[in-house]
Order: structure tokens, then C-alpha cells, then sequence
């Protein structure tokens, strides 16, 4: 009877501390979430931008309201922004402020001419 006790102490430990390791081994693989829009210089909302974490794989392109989510694996990651027409774009964020808003600049030498076939 008193090694069945001991045995039920010894597996509530261990599952205690196992639960304990896997809690914070949890904290230290955080996604952040951020937020936004993406404009043009007149304020317009832009669709189909491409807004990618540098480094990673993590990518998202905004919708028709101009809107966008993106889940970061850094606290502090660098967004890359990009848009046809438009300058390219590197943003440093800060997951402490979930809304990161973005103005796009166009790109005025990029279209200089435009050949069609038919």
C-alpha cells in the first residue's frame, strides 16, 4: 500500500513538471499578430498588396478593403511591402503596436513604356 502511494506521488510530480517545461517552452515559440492597411498617397486603400516578414515564409496580400493580417515569428521583424507600380518597401515593426498602417509611393520610372502584341 505504501509503495502504491509513492508511486502515485512520484507520476503526479513528474506529470506536474512536465506540464511545466512544456508551458514554457510554449512562451519562447510566440507568433505575434499584426494588423493594418495599406494606401497611396492619396489615401486610396490598396488591394492585392504583397506584404511578406523578411526571413521567413510568413506572407499575406490585403483584400479588397485594403486590409491586411499578418502572423510574425519575431517581436521585432522588418516587412516587406510590395505592389506593382509602386516602390518597394521595407517596414521595421514592433509587435507591441498591433496596427502597423502603410502608404505605398508609385514608382514613376517603372512604367516608362509599355509594349503590346496581338
Amino acid at each position: 500500500m505504501n509503495l502504491q502511494r509513492v508511486r502515485t506521488h512520484s507520476m503526479k510530480a513528474l506529470l506536474l513538471l512536465y506540464m511545466l517545461l512544456l508551458g514554457s517552452l510554449s512562451a519562447f515559440a510566440q507568433d505575434f499578430i499584426i494588423k493594418g492597411r495599406v494606401t497611396d498617397e492619396k489615401g486610396e486603400l490598396m488591394t492585392g498588396v504583397s506584404i511578406k516578414e523578411k526571413g521567413t515564409n510568413s506572407i499575406t496580400v490585403t483584400d479588397i478593403d485594403g486590409q491586411y493580417s499578418l502572423k510574425l515569428h519575431s517581436e521585432k521583424a522588418t516587412l516587406v511591402v510590395t505592389f506593382i507600380g509602386y516602390q518597394a518597401q521595407e517596414v521595421n515593426v514592433n509587435t507591441k503596436d498591433k496596427i502597423h498602417d502603410i502608404m505605398m509611393t508609385e514608382n514613376v520610372t517603372s512604367l516608362d513604356e509599355v509594349v503590346v502584341t496581338g
